[in-house]
């Protein structure tokens, strides 16, 4: 699929890749209070790259809203830390 829209003669795309949605309403109320601990967890045992942080849905909503505004041709895959940059410029 990602390969079908790169070959495109689409002017400017953004690829969004988070790795898991918090707040929609297909993520349980329970797994949104156990991820930070899980997290946490994780990080400490298998170091794992920020890539597989979660993100809120308003933070990647803004993030793409924020993304579509800038006028920069080409193909773009926003993970976790280039949509953390757009919609939180000081970190």
């Amino acid at each position: 699929m990602e390969e079908a829209v790169k070959s495109s003669k689409i002017n400017s795309v953004y690829l969004i890749r988070p790795a898991m949605i918090k707040g929609s309403r297909n993520t349980p109320g329970i797994l949104e209070c156990m991820e930070p601990c899980c997290w946490f967890a994780c990080c400490l045992c298998l170091c794992l790259p920020s890539r597989f942080h979660s993100i809120r849905i308003e933070d990647m909503a803004r993030a793409m809203t924020l993304a579509g505004l800038m006028e920069k041709k080409g193909v773009f895959v926003l993970e976790y830390d280039e949509m953390k940059a757009l919609f939180d410029p000081n970190p």
